[in-house]
């Protein structure tokens, strides 16, 4: 195919910013002038050329694999759009609570440089690569157990999907507590490009290019890349320098092959490569009060702090219509690496740091089959799923009175096999039964030395498997197009595992599976010819052998606390009360308590009034927009934000001085846009700068926290042709 003068044109445009955003995101000073009195703002993912909508403007989600309408989905889900993410000032896994309910993520926990994701209060049980997760995050149908703040790109997505509850059936692996989906758009065949420069506080910049080009009438391609840097917020008094900033770079490229036939390729390769200062902390608590600093972002750490972390992958996505239903395969490759280092007393004083090396590989097979029988009235959708995952993680404590050298390895193997009907009895009724069976099986060994003595203190290997038959039973009845009602039973399963990182041999032992029922009923209604969408749902999650994470001075372990229960009620609403003027909010009422503890749980610390750690049990967000036309082409939108959360405990023993009050953030954005060609746009984060902990942790000697990012402006251009 001969591409026209106009795409030629385009594509060196779009080459040349890419080029720029790939060797360092440096700017000419010119153009960051020029930005700057263009009135240009953050970017943050803008829409994708391929909406996460019909031509009617339904959204459209994969809650269940396949594409069906939001609200003909019979599942506790938030779907977001990538124009909707970046109204919020989104731009990585931490903004994702401001835009759905009941969902939390921490950055940088436990001395590791990873971070946990909590939905419905359940999650991550320690830091590290060695525990699972227990909220499953899937990118383009693919598992991504191991995450940290930076390395999951949100540049140039197509939409977020946020399931909650146990998604045990169509998504199986540690989604026991929901799931995350990030879909990024398939290249087109049409031409099209972006390129976003944004500035902000502490010397932001962030510069971003896509370009989709059609190659021939069966292949079109599209690539995008992504850099951000920006200063830290906390000042370090002992070496003059400013922690917990910003420096990563991304890369993603796809490419759509489609023959005919009934046949589809799509193949994604993405790189991210982060390198920042590291982890700030603040000392709050000390058994000497002259380590305390007077500033709320001010730290005295003097060991060495960094944060260094690469995630790479490839997939391949194969489609065929057999004429009878379709058959796809989801292939994964992917790695992993994170060197952290940080000085965890957050003193000038020499008591406590650690570095850590993580690395994982893994490789992923899925395959799904869907078919309608009898006419729309019978769906199935069966599959198969495997991945092996190796990890290594290598940490060295090094402590006033002695350090240490750890090495763990951990090697798993998970299968699963799953089914689910879907059957319409009757008009408006529709019944759905589901079935997954999962099998893990792990390997994990330990070697502790202290440091420059050959012989170890702890030299341990340990052989587990765990498996499981999840069910799942969904009745929905739509009383019109508009109103479904739904119920489900439905039940989780996560593996258990080994505790990888201990403190003292006898830690290093097996812990079991712990298991979930879950019951959820909701209401889904779009009302006023879509003015008015409000969708609800209330659940109870009873847990068996309910899997907690005990961090203390003497003990780093994951123990089966025994059995919980957490129930609660989640909204998602909006309403366009006048044509230009649109409101919106979610909430989440999140309640959890312990109904029997085993004594070894009880000997730990634990007892009947405890909460689980990240699970405010309370979340508000609230948001208005209005869009004021000023011809047939601008417009000019402000919007502003809300979102609130309860107190937040950070370990699971409710430590008091490791809590967070409950405290509220606001953000605002204003717009212009010109036929959707280009756009200025001004934004602020956390307006009110407002101050309070993301994490909090005790140590020797010190206890300390990581505050939240303060108030951050920034302005932003997008041009798109």
């Amino acid at each position: 195919m001969i591409i026209s003068q106009d795409i030629k044109r385009n594509w060196g445009i779009s080459g040349l910013v890419l080029a720029t955003v790939l060797t360092g995101g440096a700017i000419p000073a010119r153009a960051a002038q020029a930005a700057a009195s263009a009135q240009e703002g953050p970017e943050r993912p803008v829409a994708a050329n391929v909406p996460a909508a019909d031509a009617s403007g339904e959204i459209i989600v994969r809650a269940q694999r396949r594409d069906e309408r939001l609200q003909d989905t019979p599942v506790s889900v938030t779907a977001v759009t990538a124009d909707g993410f970046a109204k919020l000032n989104g731009r990585d896994l931490a903004d994702i609570s401001r835009a759905a309910p009941n969902i939390q993520f921490a950055g940088n926990q436990g001395g590791s440089g990873l971070g946990t994701l909590t939905i419905r209060g359940i999650g991550q049980q320690q830091a590290g690569l060695l525990s699972d997760p227990g909220a499953a995050v899937y990118v383009d149908d693919v598992y991504r157990p191991r995450l940290s703040n930076n390395t999951l790109s949100f540049n140039d997505i197509e939409r977020l999907e946020v399931l909650r509850g146990p998604q045990g059936t169509l998504f199986g692996k540690n989604s026991i507590g929901g799931a995350l989906s990030v879909y990024s758009p398939k290249p087109s065949f049409t031409y099209n490009s972006r390129e976003t420069l944004e500035v902000g506080s502490r010397n932001l910049i962030n510069v971003s290019a896509m370009v989709n080009v059609p190659v021939n009438d069966k292949v079109a391609v599209r690539f995008s890349a992504q850099s951000v840097r920006q200063d830290g917020y906390m000042h370090n008094l002992e070496d003059g320098e400013d922690y917990n900033n910003l420096s990563y770079r991304s890369v993603r490229g796809s490419l759509l092959f489609r023959p005919g036939s009934g046949f589809e390729l799509v193949v994604r390769g993405d790189y991210t490569r982060q390198d920042q200062r590291g982890t700030g902390t603040k000392v709050i608590a000390a058994s000497d009060p002259s380590l305390l600093t007077s500033g709320g972002y001010e730290s005295r750490g003097t060991a060495a702090s960094f944060n260094r972390g690469t995630d790479a992958g490839v997939s391949a996505t194969a489609t065929w219509d057999l004429g009878i239903g379709a058959l796809k395969s989801i292939s994964a490759y992917r790695w992993f690496s994170n060197d952290f280092a940080d000085d965890t007393d957050g003193t000038s004083l020499a008591l406590q740091a650690v570095q850590t090396f993580s690395q994982e590989k893994f490789i992923s097979q899925e395959l799904q089959y869907n078919v309608d029988l009898i006419g729309d009235n019978l769906h199935l959708t069966t599959g198969l799923f495997y991945i092996n995952e190796k990890i290594k993680y290598d940490s060295f404590p090094r402590l006033a009175i002695f350090s240490l050298d750890n090495y763990s390895r951990q090697t798993t193997d998970s299968y699963a096999a799953f089914a689910q009907i879907d059957i319409k009895p009757v008009e408006r009724l529709e019944v759905s039964l589901g079935l997954r069976y999962s099998r893990d099986e792990k390997n994990t060994s330990f070697v502790s030395y202290a440091t420059g003595n050959p012989t170890p203190l702890i030299d341990a290997n340990v052989d587990g498997s765990w498996g499981a038959f999840t069910p799942k039973a969904t009745v929905q009845y739509k009383f019109s197009p508009d109103v479904m009602i739904y119920a489900t039973v439905s039940r989780g399963f996560k593996s258990g595992g080994v505790n990888g990182q201990p403190i003292q041999t006898s830690d290093f032992q097996p812990f079991d599976q712990e298991m979930v029922t879950n019951y959820e009923a909701g209401i889904k209604t779009e009302l006023f010819d879509r003015r008015v969408r409000a969708n609800v749902s209330v659940f109870r999650m009873n847990y068996d052998n309910m899997q907690i994470g005990i961090t203390a001075a003497s003990q780093n372990v994951v123990k089966n606390a025994g059995k919980a229960a957490i129930q609660g009620l989640e909204g998602d609403f909006m309403v366009k009360p006048l044509s230009n003027l649109t409101l919106s909010s979610t909430f989440s009422y999140n309640d959890f308590k312990y109904t029997r503890l085993d004594d070894d749980a009880i000997a730990s610390g634990l007892n009947y009034n405890l909460t689980l750690p990240m699970a405010p049990k309370w979340t508000v967000n609230a948001g208005a927009e209005y869009r004021i036309p000023l011809s047939e082409v601008n417009s000019l939108s402000v919007r502003g934000d809300y979102s609130y959360r309860s107190k937040i405990y950070f370990d699971a023993n409710n430590s008091e001085i490791l809590a967070q009050p409950g405290y509220g953030l606001v953000s605002s954005r204003i717009t212009f846009d010109y036929d959707n060609a280009w756009s200025v746009y001004a934004y602020g984060n956390n307006i009110t700068d407002k101050y309070f902990r993301a994490s909090a942790t005790t140590g020797l000697g010190t206890t300390v926290i990581i505050p939240g990012r303060p108030r951050e402006l920034g302005i932003g251009a997008s041009v798109r042709f």
